[in-house]
């Protein structure tokens, strides 16, 4: 497909339909959240057995980044994006059959393996058929698809769970990726596919690896990541079972506080104009810091809304990382690049914090690990400058 220079109404269309397929594969994870109160009660588990479900599922997505931004481009984007539908909708299939627990943990990380196997590719293709010139639109308004799951997961959740139980949010979500896995060839038959040698993938990998810069900006992703995903995850059981909501409750409060952060991807995108991104990154991972540690202080009518700023600042943070990679990487190397650093941000900050909370939560506080994982996230702010 010959690269789009300028916004007209095919583009427009191409992105979205690329959004969709980022929406959805988003919720495959997002949907864990506001479920989780509900298994966690079916099955009489802790909350760090649940914490565990979402290090499971991040684990695995960590893990896909990685590998499949190393060999994504020799079995070419488009393929890869296909079988990350496949496989999404047969163990979604599986999920909605299960009844032992433990297995929730197997399957769980290898539904997160096969989501993770999309982002790198479609990052390669879109930076592919849009002009570098257009990156600092579409790169945020694909990943704003992120935000918006994160913002509908709860009341996807909270409305289905009125006709369905959580096996029916499963299956619905299998027949979902079956459609994709469908939708997708047609869409794409147009885009040339990606096809690199061994030699050249050895190489690669080794030059990313030895990249320092990437290394920082995987380092500040990890901390973005537990401040925003890590944190999302628990929310529903901080809010129900330390605070005492109701879970219909907290899921609506859980969904409202995310609203912001999808509109201000679309801001992000405009401020990349008139300010230099590296101080664009800093502010946005300060001030995530501060409000992150606030979220304990404020009783829950005024912690929604500390909730709602925390989200919508740090939703920031990937799309800009995203866009830094983009212009620091040459097309071939960027596959390899957004995997590396986003499936280090996966496996720690979206894995390892959510248990690391659900720790706290049983032996301490979820307020006590709140609050640790603002100054986190604080400190981290200043690494910022050390991206060259």
């Amino acid at each position: 497909m010959k690269e789009f220079s300028q916004f007209d109404l095919r583009s427009i269309l191409y992105l979205s339909l690329f959004w969709l397929y980022w929406f959805i594969t988003f919720t495959s994870r997002t949907l864990l959240a506001p479920i989780a109160p509900i298994l966690e009660d079916e099955f009489h588990i802790s909350h760090t057995a649940t914490g565990g479900l979402f290090a499971a599922i991040s684990i695995g997505n960590g893990m896909a980044l990685f590998f499949m931004g190393i060999f994504s481009n020799s079995l070419g984007h488009k393929r890869t994006i296909i079988l990350s539908f496949i496989f999404n909708s047969i163990l979604f299939f599986l999920l909605s059959l299960n009844r032992f627990f433990p297995l929730f943990y197997p399957l769980f990380f290898v539904l997160g393996f096969a989501a993770g196997a999309y982002l790198p590719s479609a990052l390669a293709l879109l930076t592919k058929i849009y002009s570098e010139r257009l990156w600092g639109f579409v790169i945020p308004i694909h990943d704003s698809a992120a935000s918006a799951s994160i913002f509908l997961a709860p009341f996807i959740a909270y409305w289905l769970l009125k006709c369905t139980t959580w096996k029916g949010i499963f299956l619905i979500m299998g027949l979902s990726f079956l459609l994709l896995s469908i939708s997708f060839p047609r869409v794409s038959k147009n885009v040339e596919e990606t096809d690199l040698g061994g030699g050249s993938t050895r190489r690669i990998f080794f030059e990313i690896v030895k990249n320092k810069t990437l290394w920082v900006i995987s380092i500040i992703l990890t901390i973005s990541a537990g401040a925003n995903m890590g944190l999302y995850y628990v929310l529903p059981l901080y809010l129900s079972k330390e605070i005492g909501l109701e879970i219909p409750f907290a899921q609506k409060a859980l969904g409202f506080s995310r609203i912001g952060a999808f509109f201000f991807v679309f801001v992000v995108a405009f401020l990349l104009d008139f300010f230099d991104i590296k101080k664009l990154l800093f502010s946005i991972l300060f001030s995530s810091g501060i409000l992150t540690f606030a979220i304990p202080f404020f009783p829950i009518d005024y912690g929604v809304y500390v909730l709602f700023f925390q989200a919508t600042v740090i939703s920031a943070m990937f799309p800009l990382s995203f866009v830094v990679i983009s212009k620091i990487v040459s097309p071939k190397k960027r596959a390899f690049a957004t995997g590396f650093t986003v499936s280090i941000a996966s496996i720690v900050g979206i894995g390892l914090v959510p248990y690391v909370l659900g720790f706290f939560g049983d032996h301490f506080s979820f307020a006590l690990g709140i609050k640790m994982l603002g100054v986190v996230t604080l400190m981290t702010s200043f690494l910022v400058f050390r991206i060259n």
